[in-house]
Parts: structure tokens; sequence; C-alpha cells
């Protein structure tokens, strides 16, 4: 969200209702973001800012063109002065803070955003890893600057674009950029049902609001009929009403505020009715400082709630967004009206070099965060309590060559495993899918992603097992899930219940009947988990360390540890299978009716559910102590040592 067109190189009329109009498109944005009831569609005050930056961008190139050529120094040298001076302090400021506050996980995606907005592209980061409604919290003090990027790149391409279609007349011009609209409009309504966050991102699927503004602003000067200005309020109020997090966006909603904004831009001028209401001037205030409170109110709020398990108090809201209001008047006085004016840096080149280096410097200490070269401030204490995740930076995959000591299958509960198993008994595969549990004849991947290959997994087990016949395979995931028939689709219920556990149970003994004589069959139990101590503990220890509105314990009873009716239905399938061993992994982890979350200083918990080293390590010993290795197994080699080389089965899934 930029705001654009007070001042240009070529002269166009103030409009304070413009202003007035900006701020009704932030506030409601402030508020949902807040989480004040009632506005729970605010979010679309930013498609509200797209419609203006466009017919403002147009009016200015158009006036430049029709007056003997688009001007691209000045116009770049424009969007520089009310862009980059106001976001600097922003991104400055979030990075210090993310630094103070962030645990390393979280502080890591932070340095993603922070590198991805630094460079306007932080759009693209979001639509490959970030949900608008659903982020990860180490993305969400940038997420905001999605609406910025895609504004940058069209204030980029657009002049060159504009001044090209402007070589067949201004009726040519906007024939061209219609028709470009409309393209816009069917992509982004095509791919929302299958590509929702890409829809909602990215450049090409956002440029009809910003090109519908373009188009408004190349029409004839309108007829008297302002009454026009009135169903246009309606239509921006009936947006806010309808639209939900849950709507399709971009969708048929979404319609409701461009269509409004257009309406009252056009028929909402000087001298009537709603341009008197919008020129009130603490609108027009709220519109000056709109962009500044855009920048700010997203670090703030999300700063406050990093502090909460639940949402933070109503109170603590309200002075994030009050101080977010305080901050964007300072910036708009102290900065962004004194650069616009030329007052401070009024050198184009200085402006372009102080504006230059100050974004590179971010983007690199981004990079610098990503690549764990900059720490975050807690990264001492998750150091000290070796808060790692057992499986971090594993592959879902590896098959080395040469034999095998074993075969490692399951989701990420098997993947927290393989260093410890290696170690233990040798070199061995891993074939893994994230919160996947794959059958012959069923899986669970009616709840996954369409991508994730997980239904897949198990064919590849099997050709795997049936080429290189390791002596042991090692199955270990969280075991409560909900099935799909593979061949139908349709649901077929939970593992821990009637029909859905008896197909999970013959699903165990096709793969028992599959694997050759010598082989055994582990089955790694369920992890008794960190939950069950709270859902304080969902992130865990560390980040729960944060929050001042809840308790971290360090144990909790075994009574509570999850998965036990799983357990025991390994347990007895194991017990009527002479190829199969059972591992009982709260047996390895609880004592004395107690199943801990620290073992002295170290944590055996990554987070709800994922161990640490030493967890997984506590695990591999209880399963070295049931298994032995056979003599003629390959060599104990540390994990590290293992070759990176992949499987020569048929690869016929995607990751």
């Amino acid at each position: 969200m930029v705001r654009a067109g007070a001042a240009s190189a070529t002269p166009l009329a103030y409009r304070p209702e413009i202003d007035g109009l900006r701020a009704v498109a932030v506030v409601p944005v402030v508020l949902f973001h807040a989480g004040a009831p009632g506005f729970a569609g605010g979010f679309l005050g930013v498609d509200i800012f797209f419609v203006i930056s466009g017919y403002l961008i147009t009016s200015i190139l158009a006036g430049q063109a029709a007056a003997g050529g688009i001007r691209f120094g000045d116009f770049f040298e424009r969007r520089v002065r009310r862009i980059v001076p106001a976001l600097l302090p922003v991104l400055a400021a979030t990075a210090l803070a993310a630094w103070w506050t962030m645990v390393p996980e979280d502080f890591r995606r932070f340095s993603q955003a922070l590198a991805a907005s630094a460079l306007f592209g932080s759009n693209m980061l979001f639509a490959q890893k970030a949900s608008y409604f659903s982020s990860p919290e180490g993305f969400a003090p940038l997420l905001h600057t999605w609406s910025l990027s895609v504004e940058e790149q069209f204030y980029l391409l657009y002049p060159v674009l504009l001044a090209l279609a402007y070589r067949r007349g201004r009726t040519g011009a906007r024939a061209i950029m219609a028709v470009a609209c409309a393209v816009s409009l069917a992509a982004a309504f095509a791919l929302q049902p299958v590509a929702p966050s890409w829809a909602f991102y990215l450049l090409p699927t956002r440029l009809w609001e910003l090109l519908a503004g373009g188009c408004l602003a190349l029409l004839p000067a309108p007829r008297k009929a302002h009454w026009l200005a009135l169903p246009g309020v309606a239509a921006i109020a009936l947006g806010f009403v309808f639209a939900h997090p849950e709507s399709a966006v971009p969708g048929p909603v979404i319609l409701l505020p461009v269509a409004g904004t257009l309406l009252v831009l056009r028929w909402g001028t000087a001298g009537t009715a709603i341009a008197r209401v919008l020129s009130w001037r603490p609108l027009v205030v709220g519109g000056l400082v709109s962009y500044s409170l855009y920048l700010w109110h997203v670090p703030l709020l999300v700063f406050v709630q990093y502090h909460f398990r639940e949402p933070a108090p109503a109170g603590w809201r309200a002075g994030a967004v009050v101080a977010a209001l305080g901050l964007a008047l300072l910036s708009w006085r102290l900065i962004e009206r004194p650069v616009h004016s030329g007052a401070v840096l009024a050198n184009r080149r200085g402006l372009l070099a102080v504006s230059l280096c100050a974004l590179v410097l971010l983007a690199v200490t981004g990079m610098a965060g990503h690549f764990e070269q900059v720490r975050p401030r807690a990264a001492a204490e998750a150091d000290a309590l070796g808060s790692e995740y057992a499986g971090a930076e594993l592959p879902d995959d590896i098959v080395p060559t040469g034999e095998l000591a074993f075969v490692l299958y399951g989701d990420s509960h098997a993947q927290q495993y393989y260093r410890a198993l290696s170690n233990r008994f040798g070199r061995g595969a891993m074939l893994t899918g994230p919160g996947c549990l794959s059958l012959p004849q069923a899986s669970n991947a009616g709840q996954l992603e369409a991508e994730s290959g997980c239904e897949d997994n198990i064919d590849q087990l099997r050709v795997l097992i049936a080429q290189r016949r390791p002596p042991i395979v090692f199955w270990a995931q969280r075991w409560e899930r909900d099935l799909w028939d593979r061949r139908s689709g349709n649901p077929i219920g939970a593992t821990t219940q009637g029909i859905g556990a008896a197909a999970f149970l013959e699903g165990l003994e096709q793969v028992r009947r599959d694997l050759p004589r010598r082989t055994r069959l582990v089955l790694i139990g369920n992890s008794p988990t960190a939950w069950a101590a709270g859902p304080a503990l969902s992130r865990g220890f560390v980040r729960c360390r944060r929050y001042v509105d809840a308790e971290c314990p360090s144990a909790y009873p075994a009574t509570r540890a999850e998965g036990g009716g799983m357990n025991r239905t390994l347990a007895l399938f194991a017990e009527r299978q002479s190829q199969v061993t059972y591992v009982h992994v709260a047996g390895a982890i609880c004592a004395d009716d107690r199943c801990p979350i620290l073992e002295g200083e170290r944590l055996l918990y990554s987070d709800g559910s994922h161990f640490t080293a030493l967890g997984a390590g506590k695990v591999a010993d209880a399963v070295a102590a049931r298994v032995k290795p056979e003599p003629d197994m390959a060599p104990g080699l540390p994990w590290t040592a293992l070759p990176p080389s992949r499987t020569p089965i048929p690869p016929n899934r995607s990751r």
C-alpha cells in the first residue's frame, strides 16, 4: 500500500477527498489486524489502495505523455521519495525487535522476509511459504509488505508499458489496458481455487486492480451524475461486511471495494456530498499518514501478540494501534514531508545512493539471518537447552549406495531418529514424508497437499526393500491419522477405531508379508509428546518462555502421555508376528510415572511432539536394546559421513 500522487512532475489537481478515501481504506485494515470485532473483512482496504494508486499514477503519466513524453527519471525519483524513506526505519526497527524477541526458528523466517522486503520481492516469498491469514510467526511482522512489493513491481514495469501503449493514442492505450485488466482478472479467478496463495500475492493476479484505476484515469471527463458516488460508498461498505478470512480472495467479494472505489473516484468529486464528507480534516490527515500507519501497525501488533499464547488483551492491542498512529504522524512530519518536498535529500543522486545503500544493507542482514550468520538473542538459550529438532536439515529421502544396515520409513517422527539409528546400526536409508502415513491400500493423503506424494511412499519402500533387501525396516511416525482409500479416494476413517483401524492393520500385515524372510520390521511407537504437558508447549519450551500468560512445565504425569491406544495396537500386532518387533517409546522417555520435558538442563523435545537429539538418542538406545545389529551389517558410520547420492529406484513422485 503506497500513498501516491499528492505531488508530481506533472501538476495534478489535489483532491483531498482521495486522502479521505485512503483513511477509509487503512482504518479497516488496521482494525482487522488488531482483531477488532466486526472487521473480519478489513483486509480489503488494500484493494482500495491498489485502485487509487493505479488511478493517480496513470493520471500523472498520461499527463506527461500528452505533454511530450513520460519523464522516467522524474517518475522513479518520486516513487523512491514516497516509498523508501518511510520504509527504512520500519524495517530497521522491526529487525532489531525480531532479534531481541524471537526464537531462532522464527528469526530465520523473519530474516527471509526482511531480505525479500528490502528487495521488494516479499510477495513472491510469501506466495510460496505463507498464507496471509495463517502465516508462520516469523513471517508475520513483515507479511503486510506483500502489497508494497506488488506496487513496486508495478511501478517498475508500468511506465514503460504505458508509454508503448500510448503510441496508439489515449483511446488505444485505454483499450489495451482494459484487455490486460480483463486477462489479469480472469487469471486471478482461475488460479485462486488451485493456488490461492499465488493468486493472492502475485502481481499478475493483482494487476487488474491497478489497471482498473488506470483505465478510469484515461476516461473522458464524466457527466454530472454525482449520485453514483453513493452506491460506490455502499459497495465498499458491503465488501467489508461480506468478506472474511475464509473468502475466496481474489474472488467475487473483491469486486465490491474495487467497483466502489472506481465510482467514488469518478463521481465523488469536489462539491459533492461524498467529497465533502471525505474531505473532513481528520480523514484527510488519516489519509496523509496512511502509508506510515500501514507500515508500522503490523509489526507492533505482531510483537505484542508474540508475548501471549492466547490472543493479546484488547488493551495491549489498542496500545499498539495508538503507538502505530503516533509513529505514523512522526514519520509524516519528520521523514515523509521533508523528503517529498526536497527539503531533505534534495539531490537525486544522494537520494538514490542513501536509499540503495540502506536497502542493500537490510537485505544483506536478512540473508545473514537466513544463513544463521546473525542469530537472535534467544539462540544462546536454545543452544544451551539443546532445543534443535533431531531431524533438522535432513531431506525427506536418503538412499546411499552399497549395503544398507536398515531402512527408516514414516513421517517426520521417523526422520528424527535417522542420525541416532545411523550411529548405532550403520549406514541406512530413509524414506519419509511430512505428516504422511502411507499404506499399500490407504493413506492420509486426503488431508495433505495434492503434490505431497504421500500415497506413493509405500510403493517406494516396497521397491527399495525388494532391490536392496535390508536386514531391518524401522517404521516410526505419529500413528493416529485419518485414512483415505488409495483407489477411490473415499475416506475410510481414523486408525484408532472401527473400519479405519481394520484398514490400518490390514496395511501393516501386507507390508509384513512383502518383507524378505530375513528382514525384520521394527515398529517404533508414538512418542508421549510434549503436547500432553499443555498447549503452551506446542511450539517448544524455548518459545513457551516468551509467553507472559503461560507456564512452561518441565514434566507431566505419565497417564497423560499421548498415543496409548495406538501403542497397544502396535504392541499386540508385534506379539502375533515373529518377524515384527515393537519398541515402546514412552518406556524410553518416561520413568516413575512422570514424562519429562527436560532431562537436567537439556530438552527432550524440540516442539510439541518432535524430539531433540537427546530424546531421539534415548529412543535409539531402546531400539538397539531390543534389536541387536547382525554381525554382518554395514559398519557404523556417523550420519555426517553418509553419501548424498539418491536412490536408483524409479522417481515416480514429486517433492
